[in-house]
This record gives structure tokens, C-alpha cells and sequence, in this order.
């Protein structure tokens, strides 16, 4: 018995990205309540994705192009300040233009297609196995 493949495929999005400032933006956030002899480094890393969100908040903006990060100690917990450029994401579309293409393939370095490895599988020696073979 061979079952028909069922498939979805979504076309891509693509997106303009504007950055709405020409300088790099700034802004510093305190952490007081952390206690640094006992973070990990993951802990450091998700405070400074919350100071990336806090920023982006603060900045109206939905992403902060090429973010750079000081982390310091202070007297009680950390500082962590956001150098960056705030940018929003303009022009939202269906990848439909060869160009479109073209370049997801050259950043994911992959082409949108449908791959067949190997439809059928044999069953060893085309013989089906189940509970009641002989062992």
C-alpha cells in the first residue's frame, strides 16, 4: 500500500528594516536585585536580552541594530547600558521577486524545495514483521 505525501509550504517573508536614528542610542539599566556571586553565565546573558527589550521599548523601536553591552557592578547588582541603533521593520511582503530569492539563498545558503529522499522503505527482504514471527 503506498499513502500519498501531504505537504504545506510557505512562501517567505520579506521585510524592509529602517533605522530611524543616524547616531547610536544609549540607555543604561539597573538590576539591583541580582546577586552576582551566585549568576551563572546564562543568567548574565538573559539580563542583557531584558536590557535589549528595554530598550527597544524605550527607543520605539522593534530591534536595535549592531547592540553593544558594558556590564558593570555597582554597589548593589549590576548596570548593564545598550549602545545600539534603533530600527523598525517597514514594508512587510511575500517573497515573490527572483531578487527576493536570490538572496535568502546566499544568507541561509539553502533553496526553497522539495527534497525526496526516499519515499518507500523496505521491509528486510520485503517480508513484514510483527509480533507473531518467530523468534
Amino acid at each position: 500500500m503506498i499513502e500519498p505525501q501531504q505537504q504545506i509550504f510557505v512562501r517567505p517573508l520579506v521585510v524592509d528594516l529602517h533605522v530611524t536614528t543616524t547616531e547610536r542610542q544609549k540607555a543604561i539599566w539597573p538590576f539591583p536585585d541580582v546577586d552576582i556571586l551566585k549568576m551563572t553565565v546564562q543568567d548574565l546573558e538573559n539580563l542583557k536580552i531584558n536590557a535589549l527589550y528595554l530598550t527597544a521599548q524605550k527607543l520605539d523601536a522593534d530591534v536595535i541594530v549592531a547592540p553593544t553591552f558594558d556590564v558593570r557592578t555597582v554597589k548593589k547588582g549590576l548596570e548593564i547600558t545598550v549602545i545600539g541603533f534603533p530600527a523598525k521593520y517597514e514594508n512587510w511582503k511575500v517573497a515573490e521577486k527572483e531578487e527576493d530569492y536570490k538572496w535568502i539563498e546566499q544568507v541561509y545558503g539553502t533553496r526553497y524545495k522539495y527534497n525526496v529522499v526516499n519515499p518507500t522503505q523496505s521491509l528486510g527482504g520485503n517480508q513484514a514483521k510483527n509480533s507473531d514471527a518467530v523468534k
